[in-house]
């Protein structure tokens, strides 16, 4: 099984750990985090990687960068998956990480985020900035509906960011006529129909897919 891995380094006047992590959304990521010994501040990075290979391949590029630099490796772990607690900060980290990500994959202004997750703009902020979900049990139902979605559209178009984004904006036959975007905004409840329709039967994503009517590629 493919299992996250963690890397503690040291060099004189620096920390850096390296975690290679899954996120939600089916790729892995390989997190980045530096620190000063004497001073305060740090920062975090973080890559998207397609497969676990894929990341291990990064690790070792990483390792002997590294050392080159001066770092020396002072622990190294695996974190076995037990049991996922929903309301883990770590958990909602991740979660607000890949919420980000299917934003930008969607094309939402900060307006339409801040909407669909019924935050205000200073509360969504929060999140922007790299923030945990609050745990709120409303809020994190809309977020999970919101990644479930993101996956369902993900299979559907390929990967395809550009038809994803159209397609929440097209209105559709099965929708009474409304792009999926104003069923998204509409309420929590709504949003898990749509998400429950898109789980069933592909033929909502379907109808509601582009196709032929898909805005042109320049």
């Amino acid at each position: 099984m493919n299992q996250p891995q963690l890397l503690r380094w040291e060099a004189d006047d620096r920390f850096r750990s390296t975690l290679l992590m899954p996120d939600l959304l089916g790729s892995w990521v390989l997190v980045i985090s530096d620190a000063f010994k004497h001073r305060p501040g740090g920062r975090v990075r973080q890559r998207v990687l397609g497969s676990y290979e894929q990341g291990l391949a990064a690790l070792d590029r990483l390792r002997h960068r590294l050392r080159r630099e001066g770092f020396h490796c002072r622990e190294t772990s695996f974190t076995p998956f037990t049991h996922l607690d929903d309301h883990d900060l770590g958990m909602r980290g991740a979660e607000a990480l890949a919420l980000m990500r299917v934003f930008r994959d969607w094309g939402l202004t900060e307006a339409e985020q801040a909407q669909v997750l019924d935050l205000e703009p200073k509360r969504l902020s929060r999140l922007l900035d790299g923030g945990a979900l609050p745990d709120e049990a409303e809020l994190l139902t809309r977020v999970r509906h919101l990644l479930a979605i993101h996956k369902a559209l993900r299979l559907r178009f390929d990967g395809d960011v550009r038809n994803m984004g159209a397609w929440l904006r097209h209105p559709c036959h099965a929708l009474g006529g409304r792009a999926p975007l104003a069923v998204l905004l509409a309420s929590p409840d709504a949003l898990a129909n749509l998400r429950g329709q898109l789980m069933r039967v592909s033929a909502l994503a379907c109808e509601c897919a582009l196709g032929e009517q898909a805005a042109p590629r320049s």
